[in-house]
């Protein structure tokens, strides 16, 4: 929860809110959950290979960073040998953070030393933003930051990840590393911009509609998305363009939503299909 906090004030056009990195080591989350909370931000744990990821408490056994703790995330009893892991961490609701760093315990299921890889994929919206693997440099002596390593995304991968725009990260494993800790966690949140949609510079056209739909902007349209009136998205498009087209003869007839994202904002439109 409330960990390292540093708070850079933006009197920049963010209407006061607040650029905060903080460092989570989880120490005041509840064991065995499959979700944390830091700076007011939800983040769940799912668990892919490797066994089953959730909040850790075992004395001492952690790394804040600086000194031992006690909590932290990992695949306790349930690592298996020659099985290596994956597991990811995602905002929820979704929002877009920056990773910095972590520490993460790389070991056989034993906890013995084990070789191989470890990948950090960074996500945004479902899609790749970065991928960043290593497999030298990681320690195995437990009297050193009681045996685990500094994942500093600045340098690790060999390119500077540490600013990428993200919504969740990945983290993979090969060889025998099948016993992973992951533990202080520094991240960014991204302060949610000012939404400046010019409602006037948008047009649309026809509406009721039969076949296709007309958009223009002053500025390009970067997407589009079509919902059906209980929340399913029904069509989707990624463009740049200040004039759009959106084909809706295969939808039912009925009233449709259609988010319009751009570079300054977005607006929602109410079109009946016909």
């Amino acid at each position: 929860m409330k960990k390292n906090y540093i708070y850079i004030v933006s009197a920049l056009l963010f209407g006061g809110s607040l650029v905060a990195q903080t460092t989570e080591t989880f120490e005041t989350e509840v064991d065995n959950s499959t979700s944390f909370t830091d700076n007011s931000q939800v983040f769940n744990i799912t668990s892919q290979a490797g066994g089953s990821f959730k909040l850790t408490n075992a004395s001492g056994t952690g790394w804040s960073g600086t000194a031992a703790d006690n909590k932290y995330i990992d695949n306790s009893g349930t690592a298996d040998q020659g099985i290596p892991v994956q597991f990811t961490i995602k905002t929820s609701p979704l929002a877009s953070f920056k990773l910095k760093s972590l520490y993460l315990f790389l070991s056989q299921n034993d906890l013995n030393p084990g070789t191989g890889s470890c990948t950090i994929t960074g996500k945004l919206a479902g899609t790749n933003v970065f991928t960043a693997t290593s497999s030298t440099g990681f320690n195995s002596n437990p009297s050193i930051n009681k045996g685990f390593t500094l994942i500093n995304l600045t340098i690790y991968g060999g390119a500077d990840n540490s600013n990428k725009i993200i919504d969740e990260f990945i983290v993979e494993t090969t060889g025998t590393f099948e016993y992973v800790a992951l533990d202080a966690m520094t991240w960014l949140t991204i302060p949610l911009k000012v939404d400046s949609f010019d409602a006037s510079a948008f047009k649309y056209y026809p509406n009721p509609v039969k076949n296709t739909l007309n958009l223009s902007y002053s500025k390009d349209i970067t997407s589009t998305k079509v919902f059906n009136m209980i929340g399913q998205t029904v069509s989707e498009k990624s463009i740049n363009a200040n004039e759009v087209q959106i084909e809706m003869s295969n939808l039912a007839k009925g009233a449709y939503l259609v988010e319009i994202q751009s570079e300054d904002g977005s607006k929602t439109i109410k079109v009946l299909k016909e």
